[in-house]
């Protein structure tokens, strides 16, 4: 067994391929995120919380898209989460934070509310605009 029966359950994607930018505690509506960014996955965490995660491709600069990245939690999720590789919770399991507990003793189900396997163009655009430019070799 990897952890203790109550604990939290977490994934971090690693990708060859992908990125996966956590936009926790998300502050803005579903629909005001998915006209902003093409999030891969919107899931409900606990009883009023709320946290997306949006892909974009590996060929970016990864120093830029951390940038990226924490403007876009300053502006519209958790501030402090600062690095771009984090966990997010796993749908299907409760959210095990003690202060999510009830006084009927129950704990919320992580669930989806959005799901799609897609990339972020907008994101990487963003990006790409900030990123430094890189030298062209002939």
């Amino acid at each position: 067994m990897i952890g203790e029966p109550g604990d939290n359950v977490f994934v971090t994607p690693l990708d060859h391929h992908a990125y996966y930018v956590l936009v926790d505690d998300l502050r803005i509506g579903d629909d005001e995120l998915l006209a902003r960014y093409d999030a891969c996955l919107i899931q409900q965490t606990s009883w009023s919380s709320r946290q997306a995660v949006v892909k974009v491709t590996r060929d970016l600069d990864r120093k830029a898209l951390i940038q990226r990245f924490n403007v876009i939690n300053r502006e519209i999720g958790d501030p402090v989460i600062t690095g771009l590789r984090h966990p997010f919770r796993l749908a299907g399991f409760r959210n095990m934070k003690p202060k999510y507990l009830r006084d009927d003793g129950l704990r919320p189900f992580v669930r989806p509310t959005h799901m799609a396997n897609r990339y972020c163009p907008k994101l990487a655009e963003e990006v790409r605009s900030i990123q430094p430019q890189r030298a062209l070799t002939p």
